[in-house]
Parts: C-alpha cells; sequence; structure tokens
C-alpha cells in the first residue's frame, strides 16, 4: 500500500513513464457541443462558454461506466448523448435539469460540488431503470466525511430499515414490575431478570443481523466523489505531494478541477460551420462568459484522469472539454451516429503541474466491491502528507441514514468551495 511513486498512471491503472498518453487516448472524451435540440424555454443550443465542467463530469462518469464493464464504451457513449429524456440519461440535457435543484440554470457555470450532486442525482435516478448501472454514488464533504459502516451498509443486499435495528420493546416489556421484597441490585425481580434478557438477545440479534449486512456482497460498484477546498486563491504546496499520491491508488476514477484565471480560447472544429448560425452563437455565448463585469476570476474546467511522470515528480494529465463539436447524436436504434467515435476519442492529453491547479476539486475514487473499498479505505488513512479528507469508521446516524441522504446544501457549501459566482470560464 505504498505507491506513491513511479510512472506514469492512468485511473489507478500503472504505465511505464511516458506510455501514459496512450491509455489517456482510450478513454472516452466529452466536450462542448452545437447544434442539439433547445434547452426549453433557455434558449441554449449549445453549451460552449458554460458547459465545460458538466462535460468534465461526463467524462468522469463515463470512463467509471466502462471500468464498471457494464457496456462496450461506444455503447456507454451513447448515454451521453445530446437529447432529452430517457434515450440519453447522462447528457447534457438531464444535467441541466438536474442542476435546477441546485439553482443552477443552463448558461451559468457549475462548480465541482455542484457537479458531484448532479452526477450522484443522475445515477440514483437511473439505476433503478431497465438496464441501469449497478453503481451507486456517494458524495462526502469534510463536514460529513465517508464512513466505512455507512458504505458498507447502503451496498449490502437485504438492506434493512432502521426500524429493525432498534425494535420497540414487546408489550409486556412495559407492564409495570412487582418488586416488593427485592433489592433491584441484589436479588432482581423475575420479571426485571426476563426483561434485560430479551432486551439483551435482541440487541443482540440486531448486532447481528448489522454484522450480516456490513459483511454481505455488494449489490454493485460504488464511486466516491469528494469536493473539496484546498486553498484559497491556488492549491496551497503543501496539498500538491498528497493529491498526487491520491490519484495513484489503484480506486482513483479521476479528478475534477480547473485551472485558475485561465482565459482560454477554444476550438471550433469546422463540422461546426454547418451552420454559420450554430457558430456564431458559441462565439457569442464565449463572449458573454468572458464578460470582465461578470467574470470574476475566470477558470477552465478539466477532467484529470491521472499522472504524467518527470524527473523530480510527476504532472496531472488533463483532458479539456473546451473544443466546440455538433451535437452527439444517437439514432432510432440507440446507437451512436456517423463520426461519432472519432468525436469521443482524445485528440490530446494536456498536463498540467499540481500546484497550478484551483484549489477548488473533487477526487473520484471507483470501488468494485466491499474487499476494493476495504483496500481503499487502507490506502487512503495512509496517504503521505497532509490530509485531503477523512475516512470514518461510523459516522453519527440520522434516522437511520447512511452515506446517500446528503443534505443538498452540501452542494454550494462545505468542502465543496465552489464560489459559483467566482467561476465563469470559456
Amino acid at each position: 500500500m505504498s505507491a506513491f511513486a513511479g510512472g506514469d498512471v492512468v485511473l489507478g491503472a500503472p504505465c511505464a513513464a511516458g506510455a501514459g498518453s496512450a491509455a489517456v487516448a482510450e478513454l472516452l472524451w466529452f466536450t462542448y457541443r452545437c447544434g442539439f435540440e433547445e434547452l426549453a424555454p433557455y434558449g441554449f443550443t449549445d453549451d460552449a462558454g458554460w458547459g465545460c465542467m458538466l462535460r468534465s463530469a461526463q467524462m468522469l462518469l463515463g470512463n467509471a461506466l466502462t471500468r464498471n464493464g457494464a457496456a462496450p464504451r461506444l455503447a456507454t457513449a451513447a448515454l451521453f448523448a445530446d437529447a432529452p429524456g430517457d434515450s440519453a440519461p447522462f447528457g447534457l440535457h438531464n444535467f441541466a435539469k438536474c442542476g435546477l435543484r441546485y439553482d443552477v440554470l443552463p448558461g451559468e457555470w457549475y462548480g465541482p460540488g455542484v457537479a458531484c450532486h448532479v452526477l450522484r442525482d443522475l445515477v440514483d435516478w437511473r439505476r433503478n431503470a431497465p438496464g441501469g448501472p449497478a453503481l451507486r454514488v456517494a458524495v462526502r464533504t469534510p463536514e460529513s466525511p465517508l464512513s466505512v459502516e455507512g458504505a458498507c451498509d447502503a451496498m449490502t443486499q437485504g438492506r434493512r430499515d432502521a426500524a429493525a435495528e432498534d425494535p420497540a420493546p414487546a408489550p409486556e416489556d412495559s407492564a409495570p414490575l412487582d418488586v416488593d421484597g427485592a433489592d433491584p441490585l441484589l436479588r432482581p425481580p423475575p420479571e426485571l431478570a426476563a426483561r434485560e434478557r430479551r432486551r439483551s438477545e435482541s440487541a443482540a440479534a440486531a448486532a447481528a443481523a448489522r454484522r450480516g449486512r456490513l459483511d454481505g456482497a455488494w449489490d454493485g460498484a460504488l464511486l466516491v466523489l469528494l469536493p473539496l477546498r484546498l486553498g484559497l486563491a491556488r492549491l496551497e504546496p503543501r496539498y500538491a505531494e498528497p493529491l498526487r499520491a491520491a490519484l495513484r491508488l489503484p480506486q482513483s476514477a479521476g479528478m475534477l478541477g480547473g485551472r485558475p484565471r485561465a482565459n482560454r480560447i477554444f476550438n471550433t472544429t469546422s463540422m461546426c460551420a454547418s451552420s454559420d448560425q450554430n457558430l456564431q452563437l458559441c462565439f457569442e455565448n464565449s463572449t458573454r462568459a468572458i464578460d470582465p463585469s461578470k467574470s470574476g476570476r475566470p477558470r477552465a474546467a478539466l477532467f484529470f484522469p491521472g499522472l504524467a511522470a518527470r524527473d523530480g515528480g510527476a504532472d496531472v494529465y488533463g483532458l479539456d472539454p473546451h473544443t466546440v463539436q455538433p451535437a452527439l447524436a444517437v439514432g432510432d436504434d440507440g446507437a451512436l451516429g456517423p463520426g461519432a467515435a472519432a468525436s469521443v476519442a482524445p485528440r490530446d492529453a494536456k498536463k498540467l503541474a499540481a500546484d497550478a491547479l484551483d484549489p477548488s476539486l473533487a477526487l473520484a475514487f471507483y470501488c468494485a466491491d466491499r474487499d476494493d473499498f476495504l483496500d481503499f479505505v487502507g490506502r487512503a488513512r495512509a496517504l503521505p502528507g497532509a490530509p485531503l479528507f477523512e475516512v470514518v469508521d461510523a459516522a453519527p446516524r440520522r434516522g437511520g441514514a447512511c452515506f446517500d441522504d446528503d443534505d443538498d446544501d452540501d452542494a454550494s457549501g462545505g468542502g465543496g468551495g465552489d464560489d459559483e459566482d467566482d467561476w465563469e470560464v470559456v
């Protein structure tokens, strides 16, 4: 559990130094798109200038689903088509619709915390549908850390509700006791002894049932999302090495983040020029996004799948969504249309120094089963340097709930540190 150094690593898989670029080229890449069905009633037919965090979140989830083995790469990409409704459950339209519950409108920028909560909500919605992913998503913050007991309890087959863990006393247990002539310390009356025995047996049975659930087989994989704020204007230097170490964990599913003050020019493919109006709209949106009176400190969101080794350390690989392409469409058969395969293949992986990252980010970890999760817990607790996040054995239970009852308030505050007004990018 000490693999904190070495060559390149992509989504937790080590490879030789310099070989990471080839591994990154096999991932799914989602970018700005234009010419899709209108995001009614807001009028957007493209997401240029405001959708880069959503596209980065799509990359995180899409590559986790291919790791999940539920569907081939291109079949998974079809789930992210730019269309509303059930045919594209993880498409931009559903991301934007789900964002409304966190008071983020289409055209406004998402921080990593809100993006994580939207991603979780979409997976929860889709999981119970026919053909849905065998995956749960847990979003935890420094104020509400990941709990080993809570995660195992939620992921175990045959989970019971809280009432079964705290049974009400039997009616006879509530009856008054006849204690005449009995010393409750030296000679407890038979009724009291029987009551205590029943309570002890009930507690033992509940504890045994709980241990069975915690030790049982999981009903799917777990994707842990951890929105963090690791500094003010920039990433604090003490977090750079722990962050690189976290990306080397075998359970790493990458990271959502960005670059501060990243005044970017994004690429528009020639295919988008099929509609001069759409192309012009893309650039109009970019102009609105970088209006100095509205934008504060512009940042560019990327998906970071791993590390690129270099002399004296390692940089982070970054998949950049700031290329505008035609809408990702599927046919009546649910398959991607012509040319779509090439449009989701990464063309160029950027490399950034860890200390150049924006301090507001979200780490992701994919745990295939219970044993993989417990291995992750051990490795996470052994990360070197300044602690990035905490994993507790058991968290205080609120009405029997565990990790999947996050307060929606956590999406925009706490460890996520989104500061949406400060995150406007192109």
